[in-house]
Order: structure tokens, then C-alpha cells, then sequence
């Protein structure tokens, strides 16, 4: 089945399975000169002009790297230390091009990041994070975006990181202003060898991703049939979705099933081992 497309809305629970085999690709990485972010805050500002675009470096960061500007890096590389992050301000822009933010390698004997959050933008100027040929990998929420944000992503992928995508819980009849696109986007287990070490702090997980998607109180398209298909990979949920109107397709989904990491917290959850939730 190459297609898939589905309907979702409140109060509906479903669960599909496909079957496929999965393979791996990583974004091409330039590691060209090391650029150190210290233990504190810092901000983008700090370093460059709005809409700099910066290319070929590696960034260590030990803290919280604030982008407060319109940024874009190009073909670089960020070394994530455990329980570091990076959050885009109010009404930001960050892309990122052929470049990937990942703990230092090996992941097995290293501690896991905690992600890229999208603080709560306008209506009319939504905070925003673009991936194009780009990776997020080992960190708790991989992006986690606040109402009026957008994300859009494309043959990018999202490897080992507990949650991938999430956005916020409203009451129900309520939905974000939250605009996403994800296309040619491979999401799940990866190739580096399984999950880090936990920061101080961070919620239980598991031996596989808790789920590629959390998506609450959104109305949102995920795929997109005039380019490549998404493959959801070996996680305890593929997406999950609660008061929205979602509509999945081009999206293949594989190796999803519970995963005793998550007892006793989110074993028993009925919906644990669906491909797609709601």
C-alpha cells in the first residue's frame, strides 16, 4: 500500500497497520570549524545579523542556544550536550539546510538533548522552523511547538528522539494556529545505535521512540502526494492525534508495537502499539 489516507477527528480511535520494510538516510554533514556555545543562555543575536546565513561550521552547545533573529545555517553541524536545547523566539524564523543537531556520537555511551522548542508566535508573524535535507536526532521532543508556529520539513529525517513532532493540548472545539508540512521525511529508530542516557529531569522513555507524532488540536495535512512518501519507523505509537481534524497521506508506517520501556506509565495506554491514534 503506497498511499495512505485517512480521515481523522475527535473522539475516534483507529488503528492501522502496514507492514514495510524501512531504510535509512542521513543528511549530509559539513564539519568544517568548531564554534562553541558556553553553559549559559546565548542568543543568535549576539553573533550575527538578522537573516545571516551561516555555512560550514559545527557548534558545540553546552546550554540554551536562543535564535532570536531570521537565521539560517547551511551545511553545518551541532553537537548537542545532554539536556542542552534551542528555542526560537516569538515570531523567528531558523532553517536549517543539509545540516543536522544530534548528542556527540556515540549515542550509547552519551546523554540525550532535550530539542527545539517553538516559542508562541502572532498570528500574523507565527514562529517557524524550516527543515530541508536536515536531522534532528536523540532529543526528548525533537520540535516542540507552541500555538502560532508552522513547521515545514522535507526529505529531512528525525531519528531516535522520544517524540519527533508535538504540539500543545487545548480544550476540546479549540485549535491551534499551528501550520505543518512533512514530506519525503523518514521519522523513527535510526542508525546510531539507540537512545542515550537521560538528562536530569526528563520523563521516562523507552528502548524505541514513545510516538513520531503528538498532534493535538490541530487541523493539518501531514504528506503530500506530489512528492516523496514519509516513512514512520519502529516506535510504541506512530502518530497520535487528539481534538483535530487530520488527514495523513503518502505516509508509510512500520514496526510499530508496545514497548515494555514504557511500563508502567504508558504501557497500558489503549491506544499503545497503534500506527495511528485519535
Amino acid at each position: 500500500m503506497k498511499n495512505l489516507l485517512i480521515n481523522l477527528y475527535t473522539r475516534m480511535h483507529i488503528i492501522i497497520c502496514i507492514c514495510i520494510v524501512s531504510f535509512l538516510v542521513i543528511p549530509k554533514q559539513v564539519n568544517a570549524q568548531c564554534f562553541g556555545i558556553p553553559l549559559n543562555s546565548v542568543l543568535a543575536s549576539n553573533y550575527w545579523a538578522p537573516n545571516t546565513v551561516v555555512t560550514g561550521q559545527t557548534f558545540n552547545i553546552s546550554g540554551t542556544f536562543i535564535v532570536n533573529i531570521d537565521i539560517t545555517f547551511d551545511h553545518c553541524s551541532f553537537k548537542m550536550q545532554g539536556g542542552s536545547e534551542i528555542i526560537v523566539r516569538k515570531s523567528c524564523s531558523l532553517t536549517l539546510l543539509f545540516t543536522s543537531a544530534i548528542n556527540c556520537l556515540p549515542c550509547s555511551t552519551t546523554t540525550m538533548w532535550k530539542g527545539i522548542t517553538l516559542e508562541e508566535g502572532t498570528s500574523l508573524i507565527p514562529t517557524s522552523i524550516k527543515l530541508d535535507n536536515a536531522g534532528i536526532h536523540e532529543a526528548d521532543v525533537a520540535i516542540d511547538c507552541k500555538d502560532n508556529t508552522s513547521f515545514y520539513i522535507v526529505s529531512s529525517t528525525l531519528y531516535e528522539n522520544v517524540i519527533s513532532i508535538r504540539t500543545p493540548s487545548k480544550p476540546p472545539g479549540t485549535f491551534n494556529n499551528i501550520q505543518g508540512y512533512v514530506a519525503d521525511t523518514w521519522i523513527g529508530f535510526g542508525p546510531f545505535g539507540g537512545f542515550g542516557t537521560s538528562y536530569a529531569g526528563q520523563n521516562q522513555y523507552g528502548t524505541v521512540p514513545y510516538a513520531a507524532m503528538v498532534l493535538n488540536n490541530v487541523v493539518m495535512t501531514i504528506g503530500d502526494n506530489n512528492a516523496g512518501f514519509n516513512l514512520l519507523g519502529e516506535s510504541h505509537i506512530g502518530i497520535y492525534s487528539s481534538n483535530s481534524k487530520l488527514t495523513v497521506t503518502n505516509t508509510r508506517i512500520s514496526g510499530i508495537h508496545k514497548d515494555a520501556g514504557y511500563y508502567p506509565v504508558y504501557f497500558f495506554e489503549e491506544y499503545a502499539g497503534s500506527c495511528i491514534a485519535a
